[in-house]
């Protein structure tokens, strides 16, 4: 299991913005406070749809650390032309080198702002958008189509209202109320009407209820961790876990996909976190002991 006091990662960067060339960067601090020398690496867990390949650390991310030492990172933040304008983020994670599974500490996340301006500064030419608008709309022509009038209700007891709500539009069906009323947070959903799995026509209202406020914390971000991770990360904060299997890996103890709700909504701690992660082959048990979701979560990442 990992240990809190493994390292320190600090960075004086909470929120950075990118400049005309969608360029950027900040620094980040790792002390080693393991009780030995080690080699330590810099894991960067972007929150969709932030990817990995934004992000890059000058010199490598690997440092070797003496006992009470401590390494500075430069982290460089270059966003595609196609990334939208909007604030993404990124965790700043340190891991032991030697044994990344049990040495690790899960670092701050730092907030990256993409300004319409210079979102503008990489504009693609306007036929690209008018042939991706076209597939979306036959897609969509086609989903609705062979989807028919019917849509399966997600399940959304114990997400934050926000999330919940945006769920459930999203699966054809209308929530009510229909936004969020408490400016403190997004408080969790208490009971839903109809329940979550059942089928129901396109349009039919679902009577949501919501908690009150209280002991408010951010969900952590979950994408790019370890299945053996998981467990531990949820135990900090007294996340509810929930896992959903989805797709299968070649290798023992994949990393997960996606999580519900997103990294950074402000709810009550100890709130429900589900998450998706692939299946692993026979002989390997990372997945298998993970808390299962319902299957009714399924339609939450639909």
């Amino acid at each position: 299991m990992s240990s809190q006091l493994s390292f320190v990662v600090t960075t004086p960067a909470t929120e950075i913005t990118l400049d005309g060339r969608r360029h950027g960067e900040f620094a980040v601090s790792i002390t080693n406070t393991a009780g030995r020398p080690l080699r330590a690496r810099l894991q960067l867990v972007p929150a969709p749809p932030a990817e990995p390949g934004w992000f890059g650390v000058a010199g490598g991310d690997e440092r070797d650390l003496a006992l009470g030492a401590t390494q500075s990172f430069s982290v460089q933040v270059q966003a595609p032309p196609t990334a939208a304008p909007g604030s993404y983020q990124v965790r700043c994670d340190a891991i032991d080198e030697a044994q990344p599974q049990e040495v690790f500490t899960i670092g701050p996340t730092v907030a990256v702002q993409l300004s319409t301006a210079a979102a503008r500064r990489g504009r693609i030419p306007w036929w690209v958008f008018a042939a991706a608008a076209a597939v979306v709309l036959i897609a969509a022509i086609a989903f609705f189509v062979l989807r028919g009038s019917d849509t399966e209700v997600p399940n959304v007891l114990d997400i934050p209202a926000s999330e919940a709500i945006r769920a459930l539009e999203n699966s054809g069906v209308d929530p009510e109320p229909p936004d969020v009323v408490n400016p403190q947070c997004d408080p969790p959903v208490l009971t839903q009407d109809p329940a979550g799995g059942e089928v129901v026509d396109e349009g039919t209202t679902v009577q949501l209820t919501f908690d009150q406020c209280r002991n408010v914390s951010s969900v952590p971000n979950f994408v790019g961790l370890r299945a053996s991770q998981m467990n531990p990360a949820a135990a900090l904060i007294a996340a509810k876990l929930e896992v959903l299997q989805v797709g299968e890996s070649d290798t023992c103890d994949p990393t997960a996909t996606n999580q519900f709700p997103r990294a950074g909504i402000r709810t009550n701690f100890g709130g429900t976190v589900v998450v998706t992660i692939p299946s692993e082959p026979d002989g390997c048990n990372n997945v298998s002991v993970l808390p299962p979701a319902d299957e009714t979560r399924r339609a939450l990442f639909d």
